[in-house]
């Protein structure tokens, strides 16, 4: 799924915008994160899953990568080492979004290269925080 949130009439991208890469499969959760960043001044694409993630990311080259880790398909963890992995895609920061927390989740985080880990629920405080430190307004 390609979401052109924060596009012009035209559908161009505005040069003065930074885009995130919005990837969760719950429609409402992706809904809700996606008015928060728009309206912090962001440009949102969105995905519902690892695999469209990591093809949406190598294509556009967001300025961050903003995923939950339990999607169908490829999983948060293996999407990230994927972009780490990557040549084109390894300088993207990538903040994962998890209802999973502690020793086991910080240990996968760590494996995955993910530059941050939220846990859900994500007071919009933290998301905005978070995304503004990988990801200042232009």
């Amino acid at each position: 799924m390609r979401g052109d949130a924060g596009a012009d009439v035209d559908g161009v991208l505005p040069v003065d915008q930074s885009t995130i890469l919005l990837a969760e499969d719950d429609v409402a959760q992706r809904l809700l994160y996606t008015r928060i960043l728009i309206g912090a001044g962001y440009y949102v694409l969105g995905a519902d899953n690892g695999d469209d993630a990591l093809e949406t990311a190598r294509r556009e080259l967001p300025d961050l990568v903003l995923m939950d880790v339990t999607m169908p398909g490829r999983d948060g963890w293996s999407t990230a080492r994927a972009l780490k992995d990557d040549e084109r895609t390894r300088h993207i920061p990538v903040v994962l979004m998890t209802g999973h927390t502690g020793d086991a989740a910080d240990a996968a985080a760590r494996a995955s290269g993910c530059n941050e880990m939220l846990g859900k629920p994500i007071p919009v405080r933290s998301l905005l925080a978070a995304v503004e430190t990988y990801v200042p307004h232009r």
